[in-house]
């Protein structure tokens, strides 16, 4: 297998696997970000779906002028590795994520893997007054995965009630229609034509359009497990809960 990560940032980053890395980390030419980024922050606020499309159609493109690039500058590529800058430096569940995907397809299994992202959330007064160390704790990405939104902090498919009796080709796999923001896939899959895409509807982001043109069974991997956070002020954690977004202002 020869793995070549791919990123998209706002600024140059570094990758410390033994593996080869692109990163674009440039604005795309034509695209108004700053105008895009503030009004998609205050989608919610403003019931402002458009905006939400535009930002999911930027990354969209950005995403597919990196993985071209990246192509490019090492064209020996078989499988890509996407990975969002959050999760560049989390190296154990990324070389978990690495080596359960490569032995998979060492069974002649291919698929797409993402890994679980686990996120401590401090939006809204309940997370201020609860003393419950994991409070605001769940599963992190509930528009890139819905399927997993209900999932409860550190949950697992192997200790699930129902989930363990699904038969998957690896324990602490979880087989989903989509995946979070990092994932591999082959490379037969771009080679194909198919990219990424905002769907007009907003039914997901900008992945799932891999997920739902690749034909290939998509899983999260609970064994590897990635961290995300987001800390709002005090006071923007009570206009959020008390849906004042309009009469306050953001940040």
């Amino acid at each position: 297998m020869k793995l070549t990560v791919v990123c998209i940032s706002k600024q140059p980053e570094t990758f410390g696997l033994p593996h080869p890395f692109y990163c674009l980390d440039k604005t795309l030419p034509g695209y108004p970000i700053e105008q895009i980024t503030r009004a998609y922050a205050a989608a919610v606020a403003n019931k402002d779906w458009k905006s939400s499309l535009e930002y999911i159609s930027y990354l969209a493109e950005k995403r597919n002028a990196a993985v071209s690039a990246a192509l490019k500058e090492y064209p020996e590529t078989t499988d890509i590795f996407s990975c969002d800058s959050y999760y560049l430096h989390q190296d154990e569940p990324l070389q978990r994520l690495i080596s359960d995907y490569q032995a998979l397809k060492e069974k002649g299994l291919p698929v797409i893997l993402g890994g679980a992202v686990w996120g401590k959330t401090r939006t809204r007064i309940t997370h201020l007054i609860h003393a419950k160390k994991d409070a605001g704790s769940d599963w992190y990405d509930k528009w890139g995965v819905p399927e997993l939104r209900w999932a409860p902090y550190k949950w697992n498919p192997i200790t699930d009630w129902l989930a363990f009796r699904m038969r998957v080709p690896m324990e602490g796999l979880y087989r989903t229609k989509n995946i979070s923001g990092m994932f591999i896939f082959p490379r037969e899959v771009w080679d194909r034509g198919i990219r990424f895409e905002a769907p007009s509807d907003l039914h997901g982001v900008e992945l799932s359009s891999i997920c739902e043109k690749a034909n290939l069974p998509i899983y999260i991997d609970f064994n590897a497990a990635f961290k995300r956070g987001l800390r709002y002020s005090v006071i923007k954690c009570i206009r959020c809960s008390l849906g004042l977004g309009r009469l306050l202002p953001t940040w």
